[in-house]
């Protein structure tokens, strides 16, 4: 039988496996995971998988023989995935994105066309994330107090979480996985703002997004998704270096090329592509907000039970927004207190 004390060095052992511990970010973040983690136990409640081989153990088994993975095998795999056909209101939507000169009413109508689309942005836009004192009605009202800009984003985030989150999947966890892409969108767009970056929505859609290349994978090739799973918890490699290695890329490609073919906006794409990688684009810096992000979400256990490890930190992201670790204490009280009640305005149906 282990002890508490010892499963929660175990449990942090394994989160923080690929982290430089001498950096001041990852004792910060190790400090305030125990922390949170010593409060579950006070409150009684159960810990996480004490170990990969338990993670390993518990994750859904997909049936029939192993699939042959052939590296390079991105084009093969692209036409297998099956989009969801776009909506009328995407092209719509984006041909507004274009244009300087959008107007209230002309967003507004729009993204009325959808009415589900309609109820995710106001919901959202009323609910505790926002925080107005006064109920939005209307998508024109919301369009008023927060812009077109911002509003433009937030309808992109939600056509696309509506496209995916009805896929089948057998072997990933999908309550949890949209707890975490939805955790990652909050936390960079609360850097977004602590660092006085324009459109902060434009974060959250780029953090809401970023996984969705790992999620498309494992609805169309669940063989494929179950075997880089089990590889990279045989190993020490970070998980998308283990895809690469097994399928010849990794999810930021395969969801960057999805994008690009739906001819989503290139900081989007961007922040698909680069969020491992943040430092290679030069364009847009979603992709480092949205790295920051994933680290810090995962490092206070929002991960997804398949690929819960914090990945490797980019020294020179974190360098460029100027903070210091505790200025991360706000903002993941914020996400502690907040984001059970965005997932249910998110994902409601």
């Amino acid at each position: 039988m282990v002890d508490a004390p010892d499963r929660i060095d175990t449990i942090l052992d394994i989160r923080f496996l690929h982290a430089d511990m001498g950096l001041s970010f990852f004792a910060w973040l190790r400090n305030a995971a125990r922390v949170r983690l010593c409060a579950q136990l006070e409150r009684g409640e159960p810990l996480p998988l004490l170990s990969a081989q338990e993670v390993k153990a518990a994750m859904p088994r997909v049936q029939g023989p192993a699939p042959r993975v052939c590296p390079d095998s991105l084009e093969a795999v692209i036409p297998k995935i099956q989009l969801p056909s776009l909506p009328q209101v995407f092209f719509e939507l984006q041909a507004l994105l274009e244009r300087e000169d959008v107007t209230v009413e002309e967003l507004g109508q729009v993204v009325s066309m959808d009415p589900n689309m309609t109820g995710s942005i106001l919901r959202l836009v009323n609910s505790s994330f926002f925080s107005f004192r006064a109920s939005i009605d209307t998508v024109s009202r919301a369009v008023t107090v927060l812009g077109t800009r911002q509003i433009s984003s937030l309808a992109l985030g939600a056509l696309m979480l509506g496209l995916f989150r009805e896929r089948p999947c057998t072997c990933l966890n999908l309550e949890l996985f949209w707890q975490h892409s939805i955790a990652t969108g909050m936390v960079a767009r609360s850097l977004a703002l602590h660092c006085g970056r324009e459109n902060p929505e434009k974060y959250f859609v780029a953090g809401l997004i970023h996984d969705l290349g790992w999620l498309a994978l494992a609805c169309a090739q669940p063989e494929m998704a179950s075997m880089a799973l089990e590889k990279s918890y045989e190993g020490q490699q970070a998980f998308h270096d283990t895809e690469r290695s097994v399928m010849g890329f990794n999810h930021a490609d395969l969801g960057a090329r999805l994008f690009e073919a739906w001819a989503l906006p290139p900081n989007l794409v961007a922040a698909v592509r680069y969020h491992h990688a943040p430092m290679d684009p030069a364009a847009h810096d979603e992709a480092i907000f949205v790295h920051i992000a994933d680290a810090v979400v995962k490092g206070m256990g929002y991960g997804t039970s398949a690929d819960s490890i914090i990945q490797p930190l980019d020294v020179a992201a974190w360098g460029t927004l100027g903070l210091a670790p505790e200025a991360l204490g706000p903002i993941v009280s914020e996400l502690d207190a907040e984001l059970g009640a965005l997932c249910r305005v998110l994902l409601m149906h």
